[in-house]
């Protein structure tokens, strides 16, 4: 829309002085925002032609870096199910399964089948690829199938069979699902946070707690944040734990051990749970029993009380200033 469509707008009676003047003084503001929200502001749609949501972005002041920050991290999630998927895909088939791994994850994502989808369709793409590599083939096709033949073929035979037969069911019971997490009341939520905390406190880092990571990620994909505070929380749990026991009990440790929880205390307030497995190796039965009881409180607890993060990652780092929430909801601020 350009200043003459503004200067007709107003002319017609259909914005008023107040409006007027602001669209004069933030045209350039207002060209970004009336092309990415397509007409939320007037019935009529106006956008700019080639307009993105970047148009008009000034990284370089305070508002337009946290906002893109913002977009970064809403896209990144976004892809949060089809990396799942890729990664179960690659699990089972290898590299070939990366491809259809990632196209049909991200299918899922957007057919709101979530990470339900995900996994399952993981699993059809790892069976088919393998199935596919016992093709008796000529010798000149079997450098292609890795790069291309599997990859193409997977890719649509397993896609049609998700949109021709999973996607609409699986839509429905991740709704379900969904609408039975948001209905659950304080004390039923703290049972999905101490089982996503315990996880997490189980090996540190390892396929248990990895699982319970992405599944968190998908449920936060699709705008339940609960399971992602518990997934953060039981990863922090173990390493701050321990290092507040080598203070309070400094006489149960080796000074070997001292020092490793001096050293896994900045890790777990990053979210880096690894730095407590050399204890974990050592005494496993009592310290990975220990970890995973106080994962499943701590989670039991933020949940519980209704925490939520819209981050995956960060520890205590996850802290956003309550002001960039209210910029970055105005529009007045792109």
């Amino acid at each position: 829309m350009s200043m003459a469509d503004w200067q007709i707008l107003k002319d017609g009676g259909l914005l008023n002085g107040k409006e007027a003047e602001i669209h004069e003084t933030h045209y350039d503001r207002y060209l970004l925002y009336d092309s990415y929200c397509c007409g939320r502001r007037y019935p009529w749609g106006a956008v700019a032609a080639g307009a993105t949501p970047f148009s008009n972005l000034n990284p370089f002041t305070w508002v337009g870096f946290w906002w893109g920050v913002n977009k970064l991290s809403s896209y990144a999630m976004d892809f949060a199910v089809a990396v799942m998927t890729a990664g179960a895909a690659y699990s089972m088939a290898g590299r070939p399964g990366i491809v259809p791994g990632l196209i049909i994850g991200y299918c899922s994502a957007q057919s709101k089948a979530g990470f339900l989808g995900g996994l399952l369709m993981a699993f059809i793409i790892g069976k088919f690829v393998n199935w596919m590599k016992t093709w008796k083939l000529p010798k000149w096709c079997e450098g292609l199938m890795p790069v291309m033949f599997i990859p193409v073929i997977s890719t649509l035979v397993c896609g049609m069979i998700f949109l021709c037969v999973f996607s609409i069911p699986l839509a429905w019971i991740m709704d379900v699902f969904q609408q039975w997490i948001i209905s659950l009341n304080g004390g039923a939520k703290s049972v999905i946070g101490a089982v996503i905390g315990a996880c997490m406190g189980f090996d540190m880092g390892g396929p248990v707690n990895k699982t319970a990571s992405m599944a968190a990620n998908a449920l936060g994909a699709d705008g339940i944040n609960g399971p992602m505070c518990a997934k953060i929380i039981g990863g922090m749990t173990p390493p701050i734990g321990l290092f507040i026991a080598t203070m309070i009990k400094k006489n149960k440790f080796t000074r070997t051990e001292l020092e490793t929880a001096k050293t896994a205390l900045p890790m777990g307030l990053c979210f880096i749970t690894e730095g407590v497995l050399p204890f974990a190796a050592a005494d496993p039965a009592r310290f990975i029993l220990s970890s995973m009881a106080g994962s499943a409180v701590a989670g039991a607890i933020a949940v519980g009380m209704g925490c939520e993060s819209v981050a995956g990652h960060g520890g205590i780092f996850v802290v956003p200033p309550p002001v960039l929430v209210v910029v970055l909801q105005s529009p007045m601020a792109i």
